[in-house]
């Protein structure tokens, strides 16, 4: 039987709560260019690269999170050595990973991104008390690279494990994949998602590696409540989710949240909530600091008491601490569960298996509805009838009663010059 640990296993506490520094962001030469192919035997295969590197899928840095049962989590190893790295070793290894055998994480650490997987081994060790704890991972600038990484780092967390404190096939990856050329200060801004030319669509979609099937896996857990969510990324609202291991899958339903404000129109150029994915305690002070809208997960239960973080929790499947003019928005309706049947209609396009293909259709969907929403509301801003009747409600595909509310705040949002019109009875007929 495992032994009790004595150290504060995965806490937080022990570590401030200011905002982690970058010390080297050492950067990235348009010259830079490596083909990442060699095997390197039972340490693990480095992944294929292509033929040059771009600045989205630059490795930074490179680190190997451990749990130390006197010292807690630890950063027993990185690349830079001089890169400051406080606080990460508290989202590399998220609390409530002890539960779990194996599981990942995404997360932001200042301006850059990170992904690290998780791997837990019994050993017959005392000063181990009988199990092992390791998480490898990788910071980049953009998160819609880091599952190019997974498998290697799947691959690296074993054989930390298995081999404590070999670091050759680390040291080799990192070699290739970290940019050497320095022509990037730490203090520069890293590309924002926002700055995009309109006509394109301001979210990026993660490389084909990226864990498929994420959103049918959302459609599965959360039903017709997804629209809900939808709501709220157009609203641009602060959405936290709260749940218990695998945090993996609760940073996927980030990802596909903040691609359901998917659209390329430009009417609405200036939509972009920022995916912070795994949150803690540690990024209280940011989170309360940010005027940014965000979505986010999080295992640690004292989030709910710090409510002021947070527009809206999603706590399992279910949304609590709802301020009262966000309830109408939150609450499924029957349009809602219409829109879900021709969502899954239009996700059943696919025949077999194609989980990847599946997610682009759901994404599509989302796009087209959002690209409709906006394209309407902004023609009928430069037409004679300003008002927005039950016709117009119709053209964009929404319910004139359970969806009012919704159009109201958008309008309201993001400066449409309409009459928004509230019917005055469920019947429609004096609308």
């Amino acid at each position: 039987t495992t032994e009790e640990f004595s150290a504060p296993l995965l806490s937080n506490a022990e570590v401030g709560g200011e905002e982690a520094s970058i010390n080297d962001l050492s950067s990235f030469g348009s010259a830079a260019s490596s083909s990442v192919t060699d095997n390197v035997g039972d340490r693990g295969s480095l992944p294929a690269g292509g033929s040059a590197f771009s600045f989205d899928t630059a490795v930074i840095a490179l680190f190997v999170v451990s749990f130390d049962t006197r010292l807690g989590n630890t950063v027993e190893w990185q690349l830079p050595t001089d890169f400051m790295m406080k606080g990460l070793e508290f989202k590399a290894m998220a609390s409530g990973f002890h539960t779990v055998d194996t599981d990942y994480v995404l997360f932001s650490y200042g301006k850059l991104y990170g992904l690290s997987c998780f791997e837990k081994m019994a050993v017959d060790n005392v000063e181990e008390r009988g199990v092992r704890l390791r998480s490898v991972g990788v910071l980049s600038p953009s998160y819609t690279s880091l599952f190019l990484h997974q498998k290697f780092l799947q691959e690296q967390v074993k054989h930390q494990l298995k081999v404590p404190g070999d670091y050759r096939a680390l040291e080799e990856f990192f070699t290739h994949a970290h940019p050497g050329a320095s022509s990037l200060s730490p203090q520069s801004p890293l590309p924002s998602l926002s700055a995009v030319t309109p006509g394109q669509s301001v979210v990026p979609r993660l490389m084909p590696t990226h864990p498929s099937g994420c959103f049918a896996d959302l459609c599965s857990f959360f039903g017709a409540k997804i629209f809900a969510l939808w709501r709220l990324v157009l609203l641009q609202k602060r959405v936290l989710f709260l749940s218990s291991p695998p945090v993996g899958a609760a940073c996927n339903r980030v990802y596909c949240v903040k691609m359901m404000g998917t659209q390329n129109t430009r009417a609405a150029s200036q939509a972009d909530v920022q995916p912070l994915f795994y949150v803690n305690i540690n990024d209280i002070d940011n989170l309360a600091a940010s005027i940014h809208p965000y979505i986010a997960c999080t295992s640690e239960v004292i989030f709910k008491t710090k409510q002021s973080l947070y527009d809206v929790m999603v706590e399992e499947r279910d949304f609590s601490l709802v301020p009262q003019d966000l309830q109408a928005i939150t609450t499924t309706s029957h349009s809602d569960r219409e829109r879900l049947t021709q969502l899954n209609s239009h996700r059943g396009r696919l025949t077999g298996e194609e989980t990847t293909a599946e997610d682009d259709l759901c994404i599509e969907f989302f796009e087209k509805m959002n690209n409709k929403l906006f394209n309407v509301l902004s023609a009928r801003s430069q037409a004679q009838d300003r008002r927005v009747t039950h016709a117009v409600y119709n053209e964009i595909g929404l319910d004139p009663v359970s969806d009012a509310s919704f159009v109201t705040k958008i309008i309201e949002l993001y400066g449409f010059d309409v009459d928004p019109q509230t019917p005055a009875c469920p019947c429609l007929s004096c609308f």
